[in-house]
């Protein structure tokens, strides 16, 4: 699945030496929820393009390519009582990709359910779920001219990475009034926190403790005043 924004907004989008403290803003920042464009799947795509205010999802499922026929253990012959010895020791045991896709799911539920933050379903295939985010930051004495944090979070289908090359949580910042350069350094900041977690979790062996959904967006919150002060990445 593919996520695009349009542009980050009207020519009189402010730099990012002009995000102004809250406090001395007079304008609230108008709402830029991340809303899937509804032309852009059509046959005719969307006459906007990359200047669209919604954002474009286009599916990149691959099919599962076919493989041989092979045996499986169940059509092998085996001893009566062996079987029965294996049966009692697999009783209660989920195979560890359901486990997963349970964890995975359980996360998933939970993050739509905190009430600090309005959170739902965008988009979702084979490879991944896409969730939109509303949050305002929780520092009171916030100081930039952002008052709510609007972003998709994307989660792999392999979510929680079990392998160092599985694919990890991203962001997609969807706010018209933070420069692309901050976006962009949000967006890899978050990760970045995301992939040491991950790194951590399988070399503990602890894939199931590492740091949930809910905890990777609390860590953006408390992290946002800082990775908006740093020089905007570059966008070219």
């Amino acid at each position: 699945m593919v996520i695009t924004t349009g542009a980050d907004g009207p020519a009189n989008t402010p730099t990012a030496g002009h995000i102004h403290n809250t406090r001395d803003s007079a304008q609230p920042e108008a709402p830029r929820r991340p809303t899937v464009c509804r032309f852009f799947s059509q046959p005719q795509g969307c006459r906007f393009g990359s200047d669209c205010r919604f954002l474009h999802i286009a599916s990149t499922v691959k099919p599962t390519p076919s493989v041989d026929t092979q045996p499986t253990p169940e059509s092998l012959p085996v001893d009566s009582n062996e079987a029965a010895k294996s049966r009692g020791r697999g009783r209660g045991r989920k195979p560890r990709a359901q486990q997963s896709s349970t964890v995975r799911k359980r996360q998933i539920e939970d993050l739509l359910k905190v009430p600090q933050w309005t959170v739902k379903r965008l988009a979702s295939d084979r490879n991944e779920s896409a969730l939109a985010v509303e949050m305002k930051p929780s520092d009171p004495d916030f100081p930039f001219d952002v008052h709510r944090l609007y972003l998709a979070l994307v989660v792999p289908s392999q979510y929680p990475a079990k392998h160092l090359s599985d694919p990890v949580l991203t962001i997609q910042v969807a706010n018209q009034k933070i420069p692309t350069g901050v976006k962009r350094n949000i967006e890899q900041a978050f990760v970045k926190h995301v992939r040491k977690e991950a790194i951590a979790a399988i070399e503990n062996g602890d894939v199931e403790g590492a740091p949930t959904l809910e905890d990777h967006l609390v860590w953006l919150d408390r992290n946002l005043e800082l990775l908006m002060q740093q020089k905007p990445a570059p966008t070219i």
